[in-house]
């Protein structure tokens, strides 16, 4: 076969490639006519160099300059502690056996607008209306703080009081010989072998004393009304071991403003232990016996404000039990408002103010009130109050009027009970026996009247008794009754 070629053969020469090294141009530069040679760049400037200025001499009279200290980062606010937080103390205020304790604040509570109210709800105990009623005292201005207890609320005769009183004591004494009169008694005061004390008792000593409590003064301002069995044990002071005796709680009244500042917000605090022992039967709610066992512990504070808030605290024996009661107050109680009306009027708006907290067998009720609401609940303790003193409403209107008037009278307090006494009535001179002179003098006679005769000299032993037989002296004779000489009286 044949090979056509067009490509004539051809020897390629071998090339030797060198690397030259090439600067680039200004192409510019090159087409101008007027090319020259580029110049080279300048040196760099030598950087200027700064003397250092010469030193300053300290003035010693300038004062010295001090760095801005950093702003100190202030801590965040501590949240405020809950109302009522520790549990009141007001049980150890009273005798051992007493369950009812009540401890009163009245200088926190005197400038609410309520503070009347209040008053209301103590008014119909018989000893309110011996001591304020008969007494003259004014319990908000007189007092700073009312402790009330009892081991049986219905009885009178077994209530205790302390107060710690503002008036001297001599003024406090009369008050109450004032009170103990208005009801027919009379105190006997004896200051012998302990503090000043005496009771109250009837007049009349042949009428039975119903009543054997004792005032007695402890130092510190401190007054109390007390049974007198427990005079030996105040007399003989506190126990030296941790026994609840009539002499430690004595101890404790005198520091009564340290127990009232564990609350120190609170108007009132209110303490009733062993509530089971004084219920009978099962309790009943909406007509269903209640789930739960009721709790053998009740506290109830309240705050001095004109929106107090409220604190209820109930103490159950174990959990089991705090928790049936937590699950009756969200299902149970809420469906028995719900399902009446009339409840729901009435109550409703009491069970919409509490918030409930359990913290283990322990049940916390708390809520903030209005002032209108603060005056329904007063007005709905008062009557039940009032029903069981058997008062009726005219009645505590007409104690609530004395009350005012007294202490209208009494300036608010700036003049003492004493201030209220009847005044003396002065004491009117005898009337002379004899007739008083005429106002016209008489006219005087035209001359000088006689002058009486002299008596005649009387003989010689006139008058004398005349002698008897044988040297003896014979007495007068007596008249006899139609006016003669009798016999003459034996010698």
């Amino acid at each position: 076969m044949v090979k056509l070629s067009c490509v004539p053969d051809l020897e390629l020469p071998e090339l030797d490639i060198e690397m030259v090294e090439v600067e680039l141009i200004d192409p510019n530069l090159l087409q101008s006519e007027d090319a020259q040679e580029l110049p080279e760049s300048p040196p760099p400037e030598p950087e200027p160099t700064v003397e250092p200025s010469p030193p300053v001499p300290e003035d010693p009279t300038a004062e010295e300059i001090k760095p801005p200290e950093p702003e100190a980062v202030e801590p965040e606010p501590e949240p405020a502690p809950r109302f009522a937080e520790k549990r009141s103390k007001a049980d150890e205020l009273a005798p051992p056996q007493s369950t009812f304790h009540m401890l009163l604040v009245p200088k926190k509570i005197r400038g609410l607008s309520f503070a009347q109210q209040v008053l209301d709800i103590m008014a119909p105990l018989p000893d309110f209306e011996l001591l304020i009623d008969g007494g003259r005292f004014d319990a908000l201005r007189d007092f700073d703080h009312i402790v009330v207890a009892s081991p049986d609320i219905r009885d009178w005769t077994q209530t205790f009081l302390a107060v710690d009183y503002k008036l001297p004591r001599d003024e406090v004494r009369r008050a109450i010989d004032r009170a103990a009169a208005s009801r027919g008694e009379v105190i006997e005061w004896v200051e012998e072998d302990g503090p000043l004390r005496g009771n109250p008792r009837p007049i009349d000593p042949e009428e039975e004393d119903p009543d054997n409590r004792w005032f007695v003064f402890l130092e510190g301002k401190v007054a109390i009304y007390v049974r007198e069995e427990f005079l030996p044990n105040i007399l003989a002071g506190p126990a030296d071991d941790d026994r609840k005796t009539a002499g430690n709680f004595v101890a404790n009244l005198s520091r009564l403003r340290r127990f009232s500042a564990r609350q120190p917000r609170a108007g009132m605090q209110l303490i009733i232990n062993g509530i089971r022992r004084s219920v009978r039967g099962t309790p009943k709610i909406g007509g269903k016996p209640l789930p739960f066992e009721i709790p053998d512990g009740f506290e109830l504070s309240a705050s001095a404000e004109e929106e107090p808030e409220v604190l209820l605290r109930l103490v159950f024996d174990d959990v089991v039990e705090a928790k049936a009661f937590v699950n009756w107050w969200d299902v149970e109680l809420r469906a028995i408002i719900d399902d009446s009306l009339a409840i729901k009027l009435q109550a409703g708006w009491m069970y919409d103010l509490f918030e409930l907290a359990r913290d283990g067998k322990e049940v916390r009720l708390t809520g903030v009130m209005t002032t209108s609401q603060a005056e329904k609940v007063m007005q709905f303790a008062a009557d039940g109050s009032r029903r069981v003193a058997k008062k009726t409403p005219e009645e505590i209107e007409q104690m609530r009027q004395r009350r005012i008037e007294a202490m209208k009278a009494r300036r608010g307090g700036k003049l003492p009970p004493s201030a209220l006494d009847p005044e003396p009535e002065p004491d009117t001179p005898a009337e002379p026996d004899t007739p008083a002179e005429p106002d016209t003098p008489r006219d005087p006679p035209s001359t000088p009247a006689d002058p009486p005769p002299a008596p005649s000299e009387a003989p010689p032993g006139a008058g004398q008794p005349a002698p008897g037989p044988s040297g003896t002296t014979l007495k007068p004779t007596k008249p006899t009754a139609d006016g003669g000489d009798g016999d003459p009286d034996p010698g």
